[in-house]
């Protein structure tokens, strides 16, 4: 866990504002669907969708999204050693849900994901920010 003495990396502290923002807009998407209309059309992988008929997947896909974001907000803010974890793991399951769809692009997902590990886990003062010796 971070002491008062240790400065938070730049690159967590753009990622713990970012879901901050997340985890205060979350709420009004919430509500908007919540309320909202069944005649509502989106769009939803490019074809126009009535609300109505996915509300419940869209709401629990808000709610799952809102707590990841003030996971990763309070965490991150906080140096919690647990946190550090959040943002690999994400990018490992998209590495694995796309390596069928994304072929050509495997090569640059992959050095991606390698990149988001070295930080994570091999740059000294982010192990540092998060208490791993």
């Amino acid at each position: 866990m971070a002491t008062p003495t240790q400065s938070r990396p730049l690159f967590i502290t753009i990622i713990a504002l970012i879901f901050s923002a997340h985890a205060l807009i979350v709420p009004f998407l919430f509500l908007f669907y919540s309320i909202s209309s069944g005649d509502t059309t989106i769009n939803r992988s490019g074809m126009p969708v009535r609300v109505g008929d996915h509300r419940l997947q869209i709401l629990a896909v808000l709610l799952l999204w809102e707590v990841l974001a003030i996971s990763i907000a309070f965490g991150y803010w906080k140096g919690k050693q647990w946190s550090r974890h959040i943002i690999p793991t994400i990018h490992v399951v998209g590495l694995v849900s796309l390596v069928n769809d994304r072929r050509p692009e495997v090569l640059f997902i992959l050095l991606y994901v390698a990149l988001i590990f070295w930080y994570f886990y091999g740059k000294a003062n982010v192990k540092k920010y998060f208490g791993v010796r």
